[in-house]
């Protein structure tokens, strides 16, 4: 079976849908058709003229990025500029360009949760929320005989999700009464007579986004001409998604100890330190790119570190003195990861059916002496 761009980003946003971007962000199909069939995808950071001249040299058809181009509206696009010049070289070789930027970075499993994994971290929580997704409860009455059928239906359309659970549903018999009207055509039951049937009662929980998709693969498989059903919205708290985790070291290290580990574990030849290097570390706060936005969210979550990028002078000074220590890795050195992270995801769910490739030019533009 061959796979088609479309194919693609339908499994990315299961992962990371574009309704979790920031609104001056771009992402999603940024470049090309959804109909091309796909072959071969490098995924790298940046869209950078030296990773586009890669997957022309790999013959990629479809470049999956973390961080995106067009940021603003563009005027025209020519040469003259370097995102001019990236488009066009794109364009020449017919390739196609995706982007997942903020809303993997808040997604669940998105570029986070991999950071607070490859910085060793249990029991993550949310460092900063922007966002809670609505959730319902669906509620259908189905003849005895169908019930599981119907039940299945419902759950792989991602219904009846609690957390680390799927397939959360709950059912009931009873007894349903109806009486098939002059033009209908009823599964049970005759015209003008009242019939009582012994049916299941099947509820579960559904995201608003995949409330739709439910109840139509419902209604696909149930044997009724006409669906009872109910929907109901539910008052407490959906799946929420946000910046940052926070989350605990199994065992205690010290500042300079962590620091060390990180360097490890990122591959990076150094990182930027504030702080006591002999002091206690077991509650790590961390946050992909340039995250001192949220430092203040580190402070009141207790951690007794932050690691994040793009550290500023000024707000050095004033998390020392609030005593909140921080390590610095640095945007690309937080963020790198992404292209081992996306290329594990892709082929766990495409196999052998496309070639993916990590980009080998991605680089940090900053070099230490």
């Amino acid at each position: 079976m061959s796979v088609t761009c479309l194919d693609i980003i339908h499994i990315m946003e299961q992962l990371a849908p574009k309704k979790l971007a920031e609104s001056w962000d771009n992402v999603g199909l940024i470049l090309g058709d959804e109909k091309k069939k796909i072959h071969k995808i490098l995924v790298a950071l940046d869209p950078s003229m030296e990773v586009i001249e890669e997957a022309v040299e790999l013959e990629a058809d479809m470049l999956l990025t973390h961080h995106p181009i067009l940021f603003n509206g563009a005027k025209s696009i020519g040469p003259s500029t370097p995102e001019g010049a990236q488009i066009l070289k794109m364009i020449q070789h017919n390739m196609v360009l995706y982007s997942a930027h903020t809303n993997l970075d808040c997604a669940k499993g998105g570029l986070n949760d991999y950071l607070a994994h490859k910085c060793k971290l249990k029991s993550t929580k949310l460092l900063n929320k922007t966002t809670t997704r609505s959730l319902y409860k669906l509620v259908v009455f189905v003849p005895i005989g169908h019930s599981e059928e119907v039940r299945e239906a419902m759950c792989n359309s991602d219904a009846g999700h609690i957390d680390q659970y799927s397939d959360c549903t709950f059912s009931s018999k009873g007894t349903g009464t109806f009486k098939p009207l002059k033009g209908s055509n009823p599964y049970i039951g005759q015209i003008d007579k009242l019939e009582h049937v012994d049916e299941v009662r099947i509820e579960t929980v559904v995201f608003e986004s995949k409330l739709s998709e439910t109840i139509r693969s419902m209604k696909e498989v149930h044997p009724y001409e006409e669906v009872a059903y109910d929907i109901y919205k539910v008052e407490q708290e959906g799946l929420a998604y946000g910046y940052g985790r926070i989350g605990k070291l199994e065992n205690t290290l010290s500042l300079k100890a962590y620091a060390h580990l990180l360097k490890q574990e990122l591959n990076l030849p150094s990182v930027r330190v504030v702080g006591d290097l002999e002091a206690s570390i077991s509650n790590v706060a961390v946050c992909t790119g340039s995250g001192m936005e949220f430092r203040y969210d580190a402070v009141r979550s207790g951690a007794d570190v932050y690691v994040t990028g793009d550290m500023k002078y000024h707000n050095a000074l004033d998390m020392k003195a609030l005593g909140l220590n921080l390590i610095d890795v640095g945007h690309y050195g937080s963020e790198i990861i992404v292209t081992s992270m996306l290329k594990a995801y892709l082929e766990n769910h495409f196999g052998n059916e496309i070639v993916i490739h990590e980009s080998k030019k991605n680089i940090d533009p900053f070099i230490v002496i």
